[in-house]
């Protein structure tokens, strides 16, 4: 069975982090990100009773282990390609997504009011403005593994 995760960036090295404070989510990248999921998602369930498909243990929780990662995981590196993106922007959308969702979850339930000085704020704008659309677009990996 293919699995495939992307850990919080939280650990992710200071080079990395600056690399994700200034990249920005838009309308193009979260399509091929969807669609990049979509293709993930069948990768796993014609993998699924397969033990030898992936057999690449997770290199941590940065973006660069996490692109070495996918790319030990050919069929899951060809689906990512497949959707026009590499496996490094694939990451990279998914963590920026991830912790802008985060904010965007505490904005939301009242939390907080404003989004803080820490936070890309265009990210999280552009996150709460396609809230349902990137909730969707995460649920289709669990439902994968089903």
């Amino acid at each position: 069975m293919i699995v495939v995760t992307i850990a919080a960036p939280a650990a992710a090295q200071q080079s990395e982090k600056a690399e994700l404070a200034a990249y920005r989510l838009t309308s193009d990248k979260l399509d091929r990100y969807a669609a990049a999921n979509r293709s993930l998602a069948q990768v796993m369930k014609d993998h699924k009773n397969d033990p030898d498909a992936a057999k690449s243990e997770n290199d941590g929780d940065s973006i660069s282990g996490a692109v070495r990662h996918l790319d030990k995981i050919a069929p899951a590196a060809a689906a990512i390609r497949s959707a026009g993106l590499t496996t490094r922007e694939y990451v990279m959308t998914g963590f920026a997504i991830l912790s802008s969702a985060m904010v965007v979850e505490f904005k939301r339930n009242g939390t907080i009011k404003e989004y803080p000085d820490t936070v890309n704020k265009a990210n999280a704008e552009f996150v709460e403005q396609n809230y349902d659309k990137i909730k969707a677009i995460m649920a289709i990996l669990p439902d994968a593994s089903k």
